[in-house]
């Protein structure tokens, strides 16, 4: 998920990272 995450704000990495990786 992390290559996607690029593209988003820094606001959306923190929240996303707590997800799980959707690449796995």
């Amino acid at each position: 998920a992390l290559r996607r995450l690029k593209g988003l704000p820094a606001q959306e990495h923190r929240d996303r990272e707590t997800l799980p990786d959707e690449d796995a």
